[in-house]
């Protein structure tokens, strides 16, 4: 079984909490005990939840499917870039925070390997091989939570596109990104 971290989980957790009321009628009632229970962030959670407490959240946005998606990519990016690298941006080059940035999967997901790789100095792919619990939630958010994060890195406007998809058929899944100021 695919597991996740509590770092994971938190966000999604706090938003249904924070509209608790609405979070009981959209949350699957087997997900209900994360609306009253602690989350110890350093804990592994089932991956499958994480996806149900993903679209609980989708349909809490009111948005559609592909615009909520985009919308979790987003916040979480800027939660993870202000709590882990937004107070060190000035001491990192954006080369070397963009190449770090595949940590935070595995310090997230117990499978799949994510990478980076830097194509030329305004483009770039990421490849996520071997991951047990793909979802088209997690694809699009993953896709919208990079495209925010070379933003935040100082990088321009980003272009995201997905390249190939296991729910396709494809081997693994990949996004291509450019964007429009040269890495250094």
């Amino acid at each position: 079984m695919a597991r996740v971290k509590g770092t994971a989980i938190l966000g999604p957790v706090k938003n249904l909490r924070y509209h608790k009321s609405r979070a009981a009628e959209v949350l699957s009632t087997g997900l209900h005990h994360y609306l009253q229970e602690r989350i110890v962030v350093a804990s592994w959670y089932p991956e499958e939840d994480f996806v149900g407490l993903l679209q609980a959240n989708l349909k809490l946005t009111g948005l559609p499917f592909e615009e909520g998606c985009d919308r979790l990519g987003v916040i979480a990016a800027r939660e993870h870039f202000a709590a882990w690298y937004g107070k060190n941006i000035n001491k990192r080059d954006s080369r070397t925070l963009m190449l770090r940035v595949p940590s935070l999967w595995s310090a997230q997901h117990d499978t799949g390997r994510h990478d980076f790789y830097v194509e030329s100095p305004t483009k770039g792919r990421i490849e996520l091989k071997n991951f047990k619990h793909t979802s088209r939630e997690l694809c699009l958010i993953i896709m919208s939570y990079t495209r925010e994060f070379i933003h935040l890195m100082g990088l321009g406007e980003v272009k995201a596109e997905e390249s190939t998809c296991v729910l396709k058929g494809d081997e693994y899944c990949s996004w291509r990104f450019e964007w429009t100021k040269e890495l250094p």
